[in-house]
């Protein structure tokens, strides 16, 4: 959970405030905190306890004033920690909102008179009222996710008191369940707005471009979030909840596990990873899509972005020591499917997870590879071999097939609890691997001498893959250098 926190405080504090002030203000509350934990306040006398009863009886009355006395002290760190946020909460929007407008307003100022020199008419009214509509949004959202980010590090904070479930077991379990269900939306909105405006340059004085451009960041955002999302998922999905009562004074515990999030919430972590990753993109990009003159490279961005978030909950719900099983189950059909235990999957069940995993695939080929292989190709060939898109795209979803089928073939063993194809197992494995190898290595164009150099590639590999050991490894990185150096050489 703290790793969830770390990322999208440094960029609420050093990269969206505009002034040191807050990074201060958090700094001092974080030291008052400390210290009324580390000073005992709260804490009543300790020789008030009598010592005229017998020693297991004195024994029993220390330890009940000692608890007594520490969920004392902690009382008033809770509320020194819950102030700090109220405090903190304050001091966000503070700057955000007055500190941030003195900074909009001068830099607005100085764009129109630029634009009063230059003899410009101005922007209309109707744009002008659309842009400030648009900024006020977005400055409300900034607020909300600022101070909702502010509330899930002030509840992980009171969570790390260890005698908080047994003092207080309903409140514990109340803000845990709030922790686990808001934090990975909250953070990975933060960082991906935080990559945005930093790495988009959005804060810049050169036309707001950044170090990737604005329409580079603008297609990066979404998988940002995606990626971050399920790393949220990944760590809160099947996290024990540490609100359990011990009912039974002793006696051996029911081997149960229960989840920190409920299956409601998890459920709609998963819509939000699924469903609003793809309308983020969609959102962003509509004018562009909905262009009479746009091109298919739009068209596969979008496929690729609406099919990767859910091979992404996929590979996530298809484990069962990374999403909870009653979280599993209250999933619709769509997101369920295929996701059974290992001894009840199916083929049938996984094709639809398949398909779309295989559509995302061949809208990357279309998107990214084939330009690749179509500068490989004119590396190799010169001007007259550059490979068609046709080829290339045949033979990439070809090899994607057979890596597929590679995947499901390698360790697959039948009713009876042998490997397929007994002892000849790892010899198709190895076939299968290299045949996929082929594949790609055909997509650009070489010259037929050039496929025992690929099939080298796929042989060390499956050695790697099969024995575990480190000098197949070794080989691997070796044949990829050895690819390189020849191809850089050929050309220069």
């Amino acid at each position: 959970i703290a790793f969830l926190l770390l990322p999208p405080l440094i960029f609420l504090f050093f990269c969206e405030m505009s002034s040191s002030l807050p990074l201060m203000v958090l700094l001092c509350c974080g030291l008052i905190v400390y210290a009324f934990d580390l000073a005992n306040v709260g804490s009543s006398n300790p020789n008030e306890s009598t010592t005229t009863q017998a020693q297991q009886q004195q024994h029993k009355q220390q330890n009940q004033q000692s608890s007594r006395n520490q969920s004392n002290r902690g009382y008033y760190t809770l509320c020194a920690i819950w102030m700090s946020w109220l405090l903190l909460s304050l001091v966000v929007g503070y700057d955000g909102i007055f500190l941030e407008e003195e900074r909009t307003s001068s830099a607005s100022s100085s764009a129109a008179m630029n634009d009063a020199i230059e003899g410009g008419d101005g922007p209309s009214n109707n744009g002008s009222m659309t842009a400030n509509l648009f900024e006020l949004s977005l400055l409300l959202a900034k607020l909300a996710m600022s101070i909702l980010l502010l509330f899930n590090l002030a509840t992980w904070t009171t969570l790390q008191f260890t005698w908080l479930p047994t003092r207080m077991p309903m409140v514990a379990r109340f803000l845990e369940r709030i922790l686990c269900a808001t934090l990975p939306p909250v953070s990975a909105a933060t960082v991906s707005y935080g990559m945005l405006v930093t790495a988009g340059g959005g804060g810049s004085s050169y036309g707001g471009h950044g170090l990737l451009g604005t329409d580079g960041m603008a297609t990066l955002v979404p998988y940002v979030f995606a990626f971050h999302l399920a790393m949220g998922i990944l760590l809160v999905g099947c996290a024990p909840s540490s609100c359990i009562r011990d009912d039974h004074h002793g006696e051996e515990k029911p081997q149960c596990t229960v989840c920190a999030i409920h299956p409601r919430e998890g459920r709609k972590l998963s819509y939000l990873l699924v469903f609003v990753t793809p309308l983020i993109h969609l959102v962003t990009f509509q004018q562009r899509i909905t262009y009479s003159y746009a091109s298919w490279d739009d068209f596969f961005d979008f496929i690729l972005i609406a099919t990767l978030p859910y091979t992404l909950h996929y590979l996530l719900a298809s484990n069962s020591s990374v999403l909870d099983e009653r979280w599993r189950r209250s999933l619709p059909w769509i997101l369920q499917v295929g996701t059974s235990p290992a001894e009840e999957r199916t083929l049938r069940g996984a094709s639809f997870p398949m398909t779309l995993s295989l559509l995302g695939c061949m809208a990357f080929q279309h998107r990214y590879l084939v330009p690749l292989c179509a500068r490989a190709s004119y590396i190799i060939n010169g001007h007259d071999g550059v490979v068609s898109s046709a080829i290339a795209t045949s033979f990439l979803t070809l090899g994607t097939i057979l890596a597929y089928a590679t995947a499901w073939f390698f360790g697959r063993k039948d009713s009876s609890g042998e490997y397929l194809l007994g002892e000849y197992h790892e010899d198709a494995f190895q076939l299968l691997l290299a045949c996929c190898a082929i594949s790609y290595g055909l997509s650009c164009r070489p010259r037929w001498t050039f496929l025992p150099v690929p099939m080298l590639f796929a042989e060390s590999l499956a050695l790697w893959i099969i024995t575990k050991q480190l000098r197949y490894a070794a080989l691997t990185g070796f044949v990829l250098f050895t690819v390189g150096t020849i191809l850089v050489a050929y050309r220069l």
